[in-house]
Order: structure tokens, then C-alpha cells, then sequence
């Protein structure tokens, strides 16, 4: 077993994407090392001890960047997508490019895609999205075909379209019909269940006693 130790990160960027909702890109070459979609990190959102428990957090997004004055290993920088819903999330968005975090991870199991599949189906309902897009630009670049269900209860509310891989079909559900199908992201399943080899989902505990 590996044995996990508080790491200290650097945020690379931080943008609002979304009504409330944050993407940050971060640089922890330990935390990044095996670290794979649908797996998650533990984030201290805090300068002092208040708030003392930190924070679980999704691998959203990873990328290779190149350092420009060095010849080693491009270097994974992996994002993370929030929403800010306390005096943590408040902290962590006041962060800009250059501050450190503290934080810890990998954790958790993370997707299996199964070599035999070829149709993958994602179904996120709110800040869920957050774990199921690294798992879209895996799919993608092994050649699969994606769709991803997103349910929102706004249309300002949905991860932008533009931001994901060119290749994944996007179909969107809103609570109050501003967007795609009126009602839940749970009521679009049946025309894609036969279609899937595969299917990936996180959303809150409702959303999975429907499916």
C-alpha cells in the first residue's frame, strides 16, 4: 500500500466557467503521479486549521505541459471543477496562479473502461460532471465514441459545451427547461441504454436511485 503524505501545490490557473462554478489547474507532480479518472484528492482549504477537515475533490481534467527552459518529461498538470458552497470553497476561490495548497492523493479506484467497449455513455447530474470528463478525453483519444448526459437545474448551470473533446456528444437536461430536455437527466436514458457497451455516471443519491 501506498502511503500518502500532505503535498503542497501550485495553482497554475483559475477560471469561473459556470454559474458558481470554478475550474482550477494545478501543478503537484506526487499527486498527479497515478492518479487517473474517476479517482479524487483530499484539498485543505484553509491558511491555518479552520476549516480543519479538508476537502474531497475529483480529478477533473489532466494535461501534459512542457516546460519551456527544461528537456525532462512533460510534466501532468491535473484541474479540478467546484462549486462554492462554504467557507472552504469561498478560500479556495480567492486563490490565484502562483499560490500553494495544501493537499493529498490520490484516492479511490477510479473508471475501468473495459477493452472491448467501444460505446461509452457518461450521465452527470450537477457538479458531477466534474468526474466523468477525464474519462470522456480518455475514451476519445483511444478512438471510442462518447455521449454525455448532463442534467443542471439551469442552463447557466452546465459545463460548457466548448470546453469539451470535439468528438463527445453532448445532450443536456435543465430542472427549468432553459436548456435541452425539460426535467431530469435520468428521463433521457432509455434512448441510449442499448446503444452503450459502457456506462459511467456520478450525480447526487437521487439521481442513482432513478437510474
Amino acid at each position: 500500500m501506498t502511503k500518502l503524505k500532505l503535498e503542497r501545490a501550485t495553482v497554475v490557473s483559475q477560471d469561473v466557467i459556470a454559474y458558481n462554478t470554478h475550474l482550477m489547474w494545478l501543478s503537484c507532480p506526487p499527486v498527479a503521479r497515478g492518479a487517473t479518472p474517476g479517482r479524487f484528492l483530499m484539498i485543505h482549504c484553509a491558511d491555518q486549521l479552520d476549516p480543519l477537515l479538508p476537502r474531497p475533490m475529483s480529478f477533473h481534467r489532466f494535461r501534459q505541459v512542457q516546460s519551456e527552459t527544461s528537456n525532462l518529461k512533460p510534466e501532468t498538470q491535473f484541474a479540478i471543477l467546484y462549486d462554492v458552497r462554504g467557507r472552504g470553497t469561498a478560500w479556495l476561490a480567492n486563490r490565484r496562479p502562483g499560490d500553494q495548497i495544501t493537499m493529498f492523493g490520490p484516492l479511490g479506484h477510479g473508471y475501468d473502461l473495459a477493452k472491448s467497449t467501444q460505446n461509452v455513455l457518461l450521465v452527470a447530474g450537477g457538479l458531477g460532471v466534474a468526474a466523468v470528463i477525464a474519462l470522456a478525453d480518455e475514451a476519445i483519444a483511444s478512438g471510442r465514441s462518447v455521449t454525455l448526459l448532463q442534467g443542471a437545474r439551469s442552463a447557466d448551470r452546465l459545463f460548457p459545451h466548448d470546453l469539451l473533446p470535439t468528438d463527445v456528444e453532448a445532450v443536456s437536461a435543465t430542472d427549468d427547461g432553459s436548456a435541452g430536455h425539460h426535467g431530469l437527466v435520468t428521463e433521457l436514458l432509455p434512448k441510449y441504454l442499448s446503444w452503450a457497451d459502457q456506462m459511467f455516471a456520478c450525480g447526487p443519491t437521487p439521481m442513482f436511485a432513478a437510474m
